[in-house]
């Protein structure tokens, strides 16, 4: 492998900052080959790897925003312009300025950035002005930006219609899976006759993910749920973004048919993997979805929102439902008629996607 440097600053959402622990765990890194700059911060503390640079940006706004720049314009550019470095691999989205010796890839990893279906959720004028501004730097990293990576075709299309100018190479490739979970696809699943009744939502909140429509979903079905004894389990932090969400469930004495784990552990979220019935996935837009290939890989059925991102990840594997609760009941019990066949499809559909090593090595070459 050539020398690299890989810029992971921004990847601190759950979902992306667990693609850069598993490329550091699971991804043979090479000390003498790659540097990989992260933020000091939860996700990254605790990680021993002589690959990766701890970066401090400290607290407050302007403060970090001041740090991220100083970053951008003089560590990450003294580096990556050695001679001897030959690629730069940007984990998210951001990188702004050009590199002069080595060969600029970049993950887009956000929706908003190119699915305008998304900006419809947004529900603050401080989130829509942060999305402005992730817009704008992110038009100028494609100025300079050699190899753009996105994880579905429906995002490649997405991205082609908003940034038609765009003048590099695109590929897609889909997020990298952890060994041990790719393993699980040669193992036998647990058939529903014996699975809890529990319908699956691996997520944090953000305003995409659509966690309100299943407030109206149990409200409007609570006797099916009764009847069934059904529940939603999800995974909103108490205190977060999501505490509306909660509260709601609360107010609404909806409480029976919820079940809130805050936010958990990769050992949590395999036995819910493999004991729910269906992952439920009612989120409005992705760009990937690492839970959506990680329930592939354990055979639960998926239950998810109609939409490009997920026709183009699970293709013919999965239920598809509007999410519209008139029809609930009816999509239910189709949904349950057919899980067996589901369960076979989910589990085959796994076998598209790769462990990190590899995954490294088709992003870079």
């Amino acid at each position: 492998m050539d020398k690299i440097v890989i810029n992971s600053v921004n990847t601190n959402s759950a979902g992306t900052s667990n693609i850069t622990k598993l490329l550091i765990s699971e991804g043979e890194l090479d000390s003498n080959k790659v540097t990989l700059f992260v933020e000091n911060n939860i996700h990254f503390t605790a990680l021993n790897s002589s690959s990766v640079k701890l970066v401090d940006f400290g607290l407050g706004s302007l403060k970090r925003l001041f740090n991220k720049f100083k970053f951008e314009l003089f560590t990450l550019q003294i580096k990556a312009n050695r001679k001897q470095n030959k690629h730069l691999l940007v984990m998210a989205n951001y990188s702004p300025l050009p590199v002069f010796f080595a060969k600029k890839t970049v993950i887009m990893r956000h929706p908003y950035l190119v699915d305008n279906q998304a900006w419809k959720e947004i529900k603050t004028k401080k989130h829509f002005l942060l999305e402005i501004l992730r817009t704008a730097t992110f038009k100028l990293t494609l100025f300079s930006t050699d190899r753009l990576i996105v994880q579905t075709e429906a995002m490649k299309l997405m991205l082609l219609k908003k940034y038609p100018n765009f003048k590099g190479q695109l590929k897609v490739i889909n997020n990298p899976v952890p060994n041990y979970m790719l393993e699980e696809r040669y193992n036998i699943t647990i058939p529903i006759q014996e699975r809890k009744k529990t319908l699956f939502y691996p997520s944090r909140y953000y305003a995409h993910k659509n966690h309100e429509v299943l407030l109206e979903i149990v409200k409007n079905n609570e006797e099916l749920f009764k009847d069934k004894g059904l529940q939603i389990v999800i995974t909103l932090k108490v205190g977060g973004e999501g505490q509306h969400i909660l509260d709601q469930i609360d107010s609404l004495g909806l409480s029976d048919y919820f079940i809130n784990l805050g936010e958990v552990s990769q050992n949590e979220l395999i036995t819910y993997y493999k004991s729910s019935l269906a992952l439920l996935f009612p989120s409005n837009a992705e760009t990937f979805g690492n839970s959506i290939a990680e329930a592939m890989c354990y055979g639960l059925p998926i239950f998810i929102n109609d939409k490009p991102y997920s026709r183009s990840l699970c293709g013919q594997s999965a239920y598809y439902s509007k999410f519209e609760s008139s029809k609930f009941q009816e999509e239910l019990q189709t949904f349950l008629e057919n899980w067996d066949e589901l369960q076979k499809l989910s589990k085959c559909r796994s076998n598209k996607f790769l462990n990190s090593y590899d995954w490294l090595n088709e992003v870079l070459f």
